[in-house]
């Protein structure tokens, strides 16, 4: 079965990351997997070596031209015929272009990957609208996140399927849960809104009139982010070259704090915990899949400084908590692998086979 993923973006972040995961693992499987993307000729993650990368170019300088870029990457993949049986879109602009794949070739199943509700993510009515109807396009739905799925089913009215995401155990894994030598806070750098970095800093101000000897430390892949002059020696920004040095950060912080107002699953702080690290996390819709106030985290109300406050000087003083926050959260993190949590789609994949047969 020839299963296509068609990409407009590969920068380093975790859907690009969920997504290769789910590529590598379907190809260990037998499957034949083939990655369409828009101006690169590779990923910025590891790749099975039997995955076909098949790159479209179109004025990569160009960005004023990006509706441009567009068509011609939905029209590109037309005529590329990868022979999909099954084309596998993750984001709503490539859920169009895998529409228009599946009115073209008939026998492709089209399969519609959700890892953020992304019509609280855009800001322009249009682009909300066409998010929207993205939803309602004659797809199987997929989400990561129970919470995703119910916001999507009010606008199709469709069942969906839930795949959780999931982290590899030989990267992100707790070699010790030792005493830290020093307090470090670590959480996720990006001014997106609804990432909630702002409020954090807003926090870290107020934790520092506590305890100055604190250290954050901001975790980014994006190669111009910086922070205000205002903040000072007390406030690292560090950019891991790999997963490998990104786990090590997580391991050797007190606590991994992220802020969200929103999240379609929130990986880091899974990441964290499988590391051996204590999580204080927002109430912010994906960390219910794994989150549990007082068992593995800490949980308080999105855009509540002071509550992120409070749990933060909690934590940094209960070595106690810390522990069992740590041992739990370890417990939590290795339920999530790709073998248990790929089960549906697989599932999945197998009625289209079987369908396919059928018709023959």
């Amino acid at each position: 079965m020839n299963i296509t993923l068609p990409l407009i973006g590969v920068e380093k972040y975790g859907g690009i990351r969920v997504l290769c995961e789910v590529a590598n693992y379907l190809q260990t499987k037998g499957y034949s997997v083939q990655i369409v993307i828009l101006n690169a000729d590779r990923l910025p993650f590891n790749i099975h070596p039997g995955i076909k990368i098949l790159p479209v170019l179109f004025l990569k300088r160009y960005p004023r031209f990006r509706f441009l870029q567009l068509l011609y990457f939905s029209i590109s993949l037309l005529f590329l015929n990868t022979k999909a049986d099954v084309i596998l879109s993750n984001y709503y602009i490539t859920c169009y272009t895998s529409f228009l794949y599946t009115l073209f070739y008939r026998k492709c199943r089209h399969l519609y990957y959700i890892q953020a509700y992304e019509a609280n993510w855009v800001q322009n009515p249009l682009l909300k609208g066409l998010v929207t109807l993205s939803y309602r396009i004659p797809s199987d739905i997929i989400v990561v996140a129970r919470w995703i799925g119910e916001k999507v089913s009010e606008s199709n009215k469709k069942p969906f399927c839930v795949i959780n995401n999931c982290i590899n155990h030989a990267v992100f894994c707790s070699k010790n849960i030792a005493k830290k030598s020093k307090s470090i806070i670590s959480l996720n750098g990006t001014w997106a809104p609804l990432k909630g970095f702002s409020l954090f800093l807003e926090a870290s101000k107020e934790i520092l009139t506590i305890n100055n000897s604190i250290s954050f430390n901001i975790l980014t892949s994006q190669p111009k982010f910086q922070l205000p002059e205002e903040y000072g020696e007390n406030y690292n920004i560090l950019r891991p070259k790999d997963d490998l040095e990104l786990a090590l950060l997580y391991s050797e912080s007190t606590v991994f704090v992220n802020p969200a107002l929103e999240e379609g699953f929130g990986l880091p702080a899974l990441e964290a915990m499988a590391c051996g690290t204590p999580v204080i996390t927002t109430d912010n819709g994906g960390c219910r899949e794994y989150a549990v106030h007082m068992f593995n985290s800490l949980i308080i109300k999105p855009g509540s400084i002071p509550q992120m406050v409070d749990s933060l000087l909690l934590l940094l003083s209960n070595e106690e908590l810390q522990l069992t926050l740590c041992k739990n959260g370890i417990k939590t993190a290795s339920r999530f692998n790709w073998e248990n949590k790929l089960a549906p789609l697989l599932t999945l994949l197998s009625a289209t086979d079987a369908g396919k047969a059928s018709r023959k």
